[in-house]
């Protein structure tokens, strides 16, 4: 459920954040402010994504560009607003392509209405398509969990915006152990997505969930419930399997590489992984 060639992200964000202490009547040994960092950026060679976050650390604004070809660009600008005392958070994405469409430069405008359970986890989105100030299409989405929070099935229905619902229907539901997310299984011939973990703690930004969570969610992770408590090591689809490594550096992950295996033919691809600091 991942929006066509948009799998890698990044945000190019510099937070200056400084915190001091000071006492006029006393000196004292500075005191030890406790850091934490967010994700501010993850880098390829072709795909970036740009986010700005509001006071509450919570998304606010993002920019991705990508380069589908040597013909064809866009640039996707969304926009995140939060009423969660109503369980709502807003999402609005415009798309700009450039060359899919022929000579002529076209934008899609996606309106999105998450709505949240009591749990504040999102129980279903609502989206409209846009194109030429008509509604064009339109699909609602609706998501289950566990008792642990886990999210465990999802289904989805879409309209071409005739008012009657069309062919386009999808259910799928996810295979939990141990914390992890082992399989995802999909009716009706659609192929398993399998997955291995390493031992290694899930401080990443996506997880085994972003499979199914469209990019322009994927900054709402936090509302679809528990992710993972480890990091992927393999994921495995229709004779195609992933491999990930990763690498540290004070403590953080700064990159991670994917091979993707089918057949005989490997490709490698290395994610970059940027932090800004934030205060407590």
């Amino acid at each position: 459920m991942k929006t066509p060639q948009v799998l890698c992200l990044l945000f190019v964000l510099t937070f200056a954040c400084s915190c001091s202490k000071t006492d006029d009547s006393e000196k004292e040994e500075p005191s030890v402010v406790e850091q934490s960092y967010q994700l501010a950026a993850i880098l390829t060679d072709k795909q970036s994504l740009h986010f700005t976050y509001n006071e509450q650390g919570q998304v606010s604004h993002s920019e991705e560009k990508d380069t589908l070809s040597e013909n064809t660009r866009y640039n996707v600008e969304r926009d995140y607003s939060y009423v969660l005392t109503d369980g709502l958070i807003f999402s609005r994405s415009v798309y700009h392509r450039e060359g899919e469409w022929g000579t002529n430069n076209r934008e899609l405008d996606y309106r999105d209405t998450l709505f949240l359970n009591k749990q504040q986890r999102v129980d279903s989105i609502h989206r409209h398509l846009i194109a030429d100030g008509h509604i064009q299409q339109w699909f609602v989405l609706w998501y289950k969990y566990d008792d642990d929070g886990q999210l465990t099935e999802l289904s989805m229905k879409s309209s071409q915006g005739t008012g009657r619902w069309s062919q386009w229907q999808r259910r799928g539901t996810l295979v939990w152990q141990d914390g992890c997310v082992m399989k995802y299984a999909q009716p009706g011939g659609q192929p398993d997505i399998t997955y291995t973990y390493t031992n290694l703690p899930n401080d990443l930004y996506i997880d085994a969930r972003s499979n199914l969570v469209w990019n322009d969610w994927i900054p709402l992770l936090q509302w679809f419930g528990r992710k993972p408590i480890y990091l992927q090591q393999t994921q495995e689809r229709d004779r195609t399997l992933d491999h990930f490594s990763y690498l540290y550096q004070d403590g953080r992950i700064v990159s991670e590489t994917q091979e993707i295996i089918r057949g005989e033919k490997t490709v490698t691809g290395v994610l970059y992984f940027e932090y800004s600091l934030r205060c407590r």
